[in-house]
């Protein structure tokens, strides 16, 4: 009798201990310790969002918290497999380490912490985020117009100004004409729009001159080279520089572009000079001294220097990244900055010919405007890679 009691008492315990080494290992529990098996990007600037997968991270964001290299940060979402945080502002590169509920796991890499600060600003106030707009700066000003909402063939024919040091947008007159994918060039205190594309969906040679002090509109000589799209402009010196770009024919057939030009505003003339020595679609572009920079595109890897003084092009270091198309580029002193796609950002520096990655405010963002005022760099507004258009606006530190 006694026999058969303990082993009615001793079997459940066999049934119980046989059942819990039988559970599959992938089964999440509150005791189970959270793993990271991946994290991405591998790199990028302070406040930057990173996905971290795994398991067994829960279900809410209260007992996680993420370490990047010891800086605490906390998740803006969590589930079991996911955690989407953003990169703290006093973290350093190295290790990413999750806690839930005070149980830990480290990351197998490290977590690289590029140079550069991005601060948001306020945002574009405009109804309607876009992409392809165009952007100049003048004193302590920045300026944004025009531009389409997403895959849209509406333009917006509206132009912003940005105070930085009231840090307040205002609405300005606007343009006569609508434009995307417009030139700008800035020479002393007037900005020149032109080219692009205008209502209709098709290639502009026009021009057109604004006056920030009279907040008002004139049209100049147009362009002299054949109507594109995808074309670059600099004022350097009180000159003008526009040029390459991308042309379509009557029959849909496209052309890739090498003439350049120069504009002089006392005359309100057009003067051709030396073609690039390769045609360029939608080149990535900054300028710097005397110096107008471009290339670094899907079709031209390479990187060229036109001098405006002697009129001549030489080839430089070739853009380290994947060269995707038309990236924006500011100047910060004596160093360049091309931003955007999925390539982050990076600095060229002229003396030395060398490039640099830096910290970006997005893990991808296509067809923004970017221009320089005082020692910071500024962008906004563009596209993703899911489509969609955006009206934020960011300062770049170095």
């Amino acid at each position: 009798m006694i026999r058969f009691l303990l082993l009615a008492l001793f079997a459940p315990a066999v049934i119980l201990s046989c059942k819990k080494q039988g559970d599959s290992p992938n089964t999440s529990s509150s005791t189970d310790a959270p793993v990271i098996t991946s994290f991405s990007p591998g790199k990028g600037g302070n406040g930057i969002a990173v996905t971290i997968t795994g398991k067994n991270f829960g279900k809410s964001v209260v007992p996680v918290i993420v370490y990047f290299n010891g800086a605490a940060s906390n998740p803006a979402s969590v589930n079991d497999s996911t955690i989407i945080v953003n990169v703290p502002a006093t973290a350093t590169t190295g290790k990413i380490t999750v806690s839930v509920s005070g149980q830990k796991t480290v990351s197998s890499g490290s977590f690289q912490v590029l140079p550069g600060l991005w601060l948001k600003q306020n945002d574009l106030p405009a109804f309607y985020p876009r992409t392809n707009a165009y952007g100049f700066s003048i004193g302590s000003k920045g300026f944004i117009g025009g531009g389409i909402m997403g895959e849209s063939t509406n333009l917006y024919g509206d132009l912003w100004v940005y105070d930085t040091i009231n840090a307040l947008w205002q609405q300005k007159n606007n343009p006569p004409i609508a434009f995307m994918n417009a030139v700008t060039m800035v020479i002393g205190n007037k900005a020149y729009v032109g080219i692009g594309r205008i209502a209709g969906y098709v290639n502009s040679t026009q021009f057109w001159e604004y006056n920030p002090g009279s907040d008002t509109w004139t049209r100049k000589a147009d362009f002299p080279g054949s109507a594109r799209m995808e074309a670059i402009g600099f004022g350097v010196n009180g000159k003008g520089y526009a040029g390459l770009g991308l042309s379509i024919d009557g029959g849909g057939t496209t052309k890739a572009l090498a003439d350049w030009w120069q504009y002089d505003p006392a005359t309100d003339t057009w003067t051709q000079k030396k073609s690039a020595p390769v045609a360029m679609q939608g080149p990535s572009a900054l300028a710097a001294g005397n110096m107008i920079y471009a290339g670094a595109t899907t079709k031209v890897s390479g990187w060229y220097q036109y001098n405006t003084a002697t009129d001549s092009w030489v080839q430089k270091s070739s853009f380290p990244g994947s060269a995707p198309f038309e990236l924006k580029g500011f100047t910060i002193g004596d160093k360049g900055y091309l931003a955007g796609a999925g390539e982050g950002c990076w600095r060229y520096d002229p003396s030395n010919d060398t490039w640099q990655q830096e910290a970006f405010f997005a893990n991808y963002r296509l067809d923004m405007v970017a221009f320089t005022i005082g020692n910071a760099g500024y962008c906004g507004t563009g596209i993703d890679k899911d489509g969609a258009s955006y009206t934020d606006f960011w300062k770049f530190m170095p």
